[in-house]
């Protein structure tokens, strides 16, 4: 069953992360998330890292709705 918005296109989805030559400081970028989701994505490099300063910046996509699994059904 497709849950896509008729004509809409999926977003592409990506993670980066960049270290300054500190080797300490550490910056994490995603791209095509919505909501927490990036969150949820990027805890898992802060614990693996062992992040103890972490400083969130969020974009326009944080703030956008989660679109439900329903959303785009045409009955």
């Amino acid at each position: 069953m497709n849950t896509r918005a008729r004509g809409a296109a999926p977003k592409e989805r990506s993670i980066t992360v960049t270290f300054e030559n500190d080797g300490v400081t550490m910056h994490k970028k995603t791209e095509g998330y919505e909501g927490k989701d990036c969150e949820a994505l990027t805890d898992f490099i802060e614990r693996a890292l062992n992040a103890t300063d972490v400083e969130r910046t969020h974009t326009a996509e944080y703030y956008e709705r989660k679109r439900s699994t329903e959303e785009g059904i045409r009955a």
